[in-house]
Parts: C-alpha cells; sequence; structure tokens
C-alpha cells in the first residue's frame, strides 16, 4: 500500500483490499505474499521505498508517517475493522491504463466497481 499510493493515505484501504481480492483468484497465487511478489503486479515492489520500508527505523518525515498509517490499515483490514470499499476489485489504477487512454480510462474487459481518485478499482474480464 505504501509502495503502490505513493503517500496518498485515503486510498490505502482500496489498494489493500485489491490485493486481498487476488489471492486465489484465477490464475493468481494462493497467498497474500505470492500475490504480493508476483513478478509485474506491482510497480513498487523492490524500488527504494520498499526496501528502505524493510527497515521503518530508516523512515524519516512523511515516510515515517506514512509507513505507520499503511501498518494501520493494513492490521485493520487483516482484523476485519476496514470493510472492502472496492467492490471486491483485484485491480486499480490510477491514470490512463498502462500509458494508453481507453474511453473514460476503462481498460477492454475490466468492470470497474469503484472509484477513489486519483484510482479506479476494478475486475478483470
Amino acid at each position: 500500500m505504501l509502495t503502490e499510493a505513493a503517500g496518498q493515505t485515503w486510498d490505502y484501504p482500496g489498494i489493500g483490499w485489491a490485493t486481498i481480492n487476488r489471492v486465489g483468484a484465477p490464475g493468481k497465487p494462493d497467498t497474500l505474499s505470492g500475490v504480493v511478489f508476483k513478478a509485474g503486479q506491482f510497480k513498487g515492489v523492490g524500488k527504494n521505498l520498499w526496501r528502505l520500508s524493510g527497515d521503518p527505523s530508516s523512515l524519516t518525515g512523511p515516510n515515517r508517517r506514512a509507513y505507520a498509517e499503511a501498518l494501520q490499515v493494513a492490521q485493520a483490514i487483516l482484523n476485519g475493522r476496514i470493510a472492502d470499499p472496492t467492490g471486491g476489485a483485484t485491480h486499480f489504477f490510477s491514470g490512463p491504463w498502462l500509458g494508453k487512454p481507453y474511453k473514460g480510462n476503462n481498460p477492454p474487459g475490466y468492470t470497474i466497481t469503484a472509484k477513489v481518485p486519483p484510482f479506479t478499482f476494478m475486475t478483470e474480464p
């Protein structure tokens, strides 16, 4: 959530739920770690902020606050204290889909289930 939302903490619940909703979905891994680490799934995995968050004490300023909030949201989702705001979405994007503008930014075949600007949440065909 931290690396995907880039400090847009209001989107943490949606990103967290879309990630969880992928677990066991057709063609997706059966574990949360499998989903997170599946190649090409999340652009933030392995990048600088991802690496720094491996040692939260190294984070400073806004990154430290964003990490703390992401951790709280993740725990609340896993403990059932935050409901799924995505309508069961398994994917999300912000801006044009993969840099290709489609009508309404809706990638072909996907069903949009929720919008929390700048993110759009959807299910795959």
